[in-house]
């Protein structure tokens, strides 16, 4: 066994995540999903994981830089039917990294209900 603790991946803090989740988006119309991190962080992606909530579509995945983490899903990808399911995967300058919302914490995803709006 290797018991050289050096080589390992040090343990580096947790950023402050701030996400404020949607609760109702339009069908057909795109989305913008941003996640901020605390300055202090060792942040450098940031990874959006989503799919329609019908468990059998597969994830998508948007990176960007952990600077700025915004991301915009296609309206095309909004589809009436599901509701949108997603989280956020921070990857750090160790090559480790964090999820958003925290799985130990709770849900390991947002849930954001799709409903097709009135025309107006």
């Amino acid at each position: 066994a290797d018991t050289d603790l050096r080589r390992w991946p040090r343990t580096l803090p947790a950023p402050v995540f701030q996400h404020n989740a949607p609760k109702l988006i339009a069908a057909g119309k795109p989305i913008t999903l941003a996640l901020q991190l605390g300055l202090a962080s060792h942040a450098t992606q940031v990874r959006l994981h989503y799919r329609a909530l019908n468990q059998l579509t597969a994830w998508k995945t948007m990176e960007a830089p952990a600077a700025r983490a915004v991301f915009t899903i296609p309206g095309e990808e909004i589809d009436a039917r599901w509701d949108l399911q997603y989280y956020f995967e921070v990857l750090n300058t160790e090559g480790t990294g964090w999820f958003w919302p925290d799985p130990r914490r709770g849900t390991p995803y947002h849930v954001v209900t799709v409903e097709v709006m009135p025309v107006q």
